[in-house]
């Protein structure tokens, strides 16, 4: 820090404070008159270092022209005699001089036309200059610039550029769109996925949730995970923030759980969620290259819900994606409950697992009600992702239904049958939809009664009752002998 002294002390902070003993007073007869040029950073590190904001400071931590000293000390003394203040006496001390030499800037006239976007003469740009007192002259390729000591702000060819722009007029310039190559910006397919699965989501009544990457090795346990299972082949992170976060998720329902939990806890009657994230997959262990990123999407909700809503929901989020996928049994997954748990395929490659969670998990998170999870692998919807919509117009001739319901063993699906149904004549059988399963009186154990709504339709004429009756005798005969079904 700089500080203006005599031969014994200190007088003042240089170009921040002044010193109480050389201070001017009312007694004050003679006094000494000092113009100097500081550093600007030694004054601004020292004002900040020390707490002193100063007109002085404010004043010397900004460049100012060598050649200012002189001229603004005779300008003082000027007006000290005319406010009749002080008479001046003949004579000055000069210290630390240099000698000074006006910079010089070479301007070339093509290269403003380019960064202002319009054309402007060299005539008209010496005209700019030298009204702004830049002494300025053209020697037949650039113009060379010899900048004035009281402008310390132009110290290249870009600042004087800036000058005649200021000088022709921002506002004259016409707004131009950027020239060059430049190539659109865009999202991948499965960004756009995604964000049409929160639309999708959300517009049934669904909030989005964002979580850590990052969860606890305890939450495998939490969520029943089989010590044998894949999902337990996580990443350990070497400086975790604490345990809770010491491992990289591979799967989201720890996640979802956990939100669910703090909701109910805090007395929210029921809950909607989902999140689309990451799951972090490792190559090997110890891991030697970064792990493969699976996007999935859970959805999570429990209140005035069951299982056959969020089907719907699945379903719904599936169909949009114009995904079909084939649904099997899961009694083997301990985060589920074994009878309301569906996986779904594509061609035997597993897309993901909907159901109700196990009572063993609804302990473990201190849970009284019933919660349905949802996870869906987002890569595979991209994968099979089909959308080219093909519309039909309204069916001209009238459709005729017909019931059927057949006893079956309790290990045959409700699914493979409907979908035998529907191949045996996908040009007449229109549709097919369960709407009655019954256990119980009249049943013999281990069967269960299955009915089954089947439409017929034929689009290009009415259909007469004798060919539906072939194709619903032909229904029987094939459930039969596939299923063992028995007709009710």
């Amino acid at each position: 820090m700089l500080v203006i002294a005599d031969s014994v002390k200190p007088a003042c902070i240089a170009g921040v404070m002044g010193g109480f003993d050389s201070e001017i007073n009312d007694s004050t007869t003679v006094m000494v008159l000092e113009s100097a040029n500081f550093n600007p950073k030694s004054i601004r590190e020292t004002s900040k270092k020390l707490g002193m904001r100063s007109e002085a400071s404010a004043r010397n931590e900004k460049p100012m022209g060598y050649v200012m000293c002189e001229i603004a000390s005779k300008r003082a003394c000027q007006l000290i005699e005319m406010i009749g203040a002080g008479t001046v006496v003949g004579g000055y001390l000069e210290a630390g001089k240099s000698s000074y030499t006006a910079p010089t800037v070479s301007l070339r006239p093509h290269r403003a036309e380019e960064l202002l976007g319009v054309k402007i003469s060299t005539e008209q740009m010496l005209q700019y200059l030298n009204i702004l007192e830049i002494e300025s002259n053209f020697d037949g390729e650039k113009i060379n610039c010899k900048i004035p000591y009281f402008r310390t702000d132009i110290e290249q060819e870009a600042d004087v550029i800036e000058e005649i722009g200021r000088m022709y007029g921002f506002e004259n310039i016409e707004s131009k769109p950027l020239a060059g190559n430049i190539r659109v910006g865009r999202k991948t397919v499965q960004r756009n996925t995604e964000d049409e699965i929160k639309n999708i989501l959300s517009s049934m009544g669904f909030y989005e949730i964002t979580t850590y990457s990052f969860i606890s090795p305890k939450s495998y346990d939490t969520i029943c995970v089989p010590e044998n299972s894949p999902l337990r082949n996580y990443i350990k992170i070497l400086n975790p923030l604490g345990e809770d976060y010491s491992s990289m998720r591979t799967t989201l329902m720890p996640n979802i759980m956990d939100v669910i939990k703090r909701n109910s806890n805090r007395g929210v009657n029921e809950a909607f969620v989902y999140e689309v994230g990451n799951t972090f997959v490792p190559k090997q262990i110890p891991v030697s290259e970064l792990p493969l990123e699976k996007a999935k999407v859970c959805i999570g909700m429990y209140g005035k819900c069951d299982f056959y809503d969020l089907k719907g929901i699945v379903e719904e989020l599936l169909s949009r994606f114009g995904v079909k996928v084939s649904l099997k049994p899961v009694p083997d997954n301990s985060s589920f409950h074994p009878g309301r748990t569906a996986g779904m395929y594509i061609n035997d490659d597993f897309v993901g697992i909907y159901g109700e969670v196990s009572q063993g998990v609804l302990n473990n998170y201190g849970l009284d009600h019933k919660v349905y999870l949802a996870e869906i692998d987002v890569e595979k919807l991209v994968e099979c992702k089909n959308t080219n919509w093909k519309y039909e117009p309204l069916p001209k001739y009238p459709a005729m239904v017909r019931d059927i319901a057949v006893i079956v063993k309790d290990e045959v699906l409700a699914g493979d049958m409907e979908e035998t149904i529907k191949s045996i004549n996908p040009y007449i059988i229109e549709n097919v939809k369960l709407f009655d399963v019954y256990k119980g009186e009249h049943i013999e154990s281990g069967y269960k009664s299955t009915a089954f709504s089947v439409t017929y339709r034929n689009k290009e004429r009415t259909l007469k009752e004798k060919e539906v009756e072939n194709i619903h005798k032909k229904i029987l005969e094939t459930l039969n002998t596939k299923f063992g079904a028995a007709l009710r």
